[in-house]
C-alpha cells in the first residue's frame, strides 16, 4: 500500500507498507487447519500527532493455523523506530522454540526487557 492517508477529528495519519506472506508448510494437504505462514516486510508513515515512523520486520513472523494460536504469531521480532529517536523492540519468540505460549518480550528503548502475555 502506498500512500494511504485516514483523517480523523484528532488528526491525519498517513503510511506506505510493503507486506509479504508467504505459506510455509501445509501446502499439500486439504485443510487449512495445518498450514504455516510467513510474514514480512516494512511500514513507514506519520501518526496523528506528526511523528514519523518506520517498522520493519527483523525476523520474519510466523504465524500456526491452529486453534489455540490463531491469534498471535509464534516467533519473529518486529522493530518500530520514530523520529523522536524512540525505539520498541517485539519478539514473538522469547523462550524460543515457537511455541504457541502466548508470550512476547517487550524492549523500549534499549531499557530492561519483560514478557508480556498476549490475549
Amino acid at each position: 500500500m502506498t500512500n494511504a492517508t485516514a483523517e480523523f477529528p484528532f488528526g491525519t495519519i498517513s503510511w506506505n507498507t510493503e507486506l509479504i506472506i508467504e505459506r510455509i508448510e501445509g501446502d499439500n494437504t486439504a485443510t487449512i487447519w495445518d498450514d504455516v505462514y510467513s510474514l514480512e516486510g516494512s511500514s513507514n508513515g506519520t501518526n496523528s500527532y506528526g511523528t514519523n515512523y518506520n517498522v520493519v520486520t527483523e525476523v520474519p513472523l510466523v504465524k500456526i493455523n491452529e486453534t489455540d494460536c490463531l491469534r498471535n504469531f509464534v516467533s519473529g521480532v518486529v522493530v518500530l523506530n520514530d523520529s523522536n529517536n524512540n525505539e520498541i523492540r517485539l519478539d514473538y519468540d522469547p523462550i524460543g522454540g515457537g511455541q504457541c505460549d502466548k508470550t512476547a518480550e517487550l524492549t523500549i528503548n534499549d531499557g530492561e526487557p519483560f514478557i508480556i502475555n498476549l490475549r
